[in-house]
């Protein structure tokens, strides 16, 4: 396993997700939960739609999964982190 790409993921993108879900700080928690979404969305997307035109063997189903995984795990954490940002301002 090559750590390096792998510790730039897992560090890169969630500072990009609170940074683009969550600031300006202040708006309401179901604005930042659905920009949050959309990061996911967004991320997860481009990754998948750019293995699907790539890579030869790249299932349909695998990229839909995983996009939508992408959106959830993205939207399940930017909301915990909103919540908790809002609790303790």
């Amino acid at each position: 396993m090559r750590w390096l790409p792998a510790a730039l993921f897992y560090f890169g993108y969630p500072a990009a997700l609170v940074a683009l879900a969550l600031f300006p700080a202040g708006q309401p928690l179901a604005h930042q939960v659905a920009r949050a979404a959309l990061v996911g969305l967004v991320g997860y997307g481009v990754y998948d739609l750019t293995n699907l035109a790539t890579l030869q063997h790249w299932p349909v189903r695998l990229a839909v999964v995983d996009t939508a995984w992408g959106c959830l795990a993205s939207t399940l954490a930017g909301g915990a982190a909103a919540w908790v940002a809002q609790r303790y301002s």
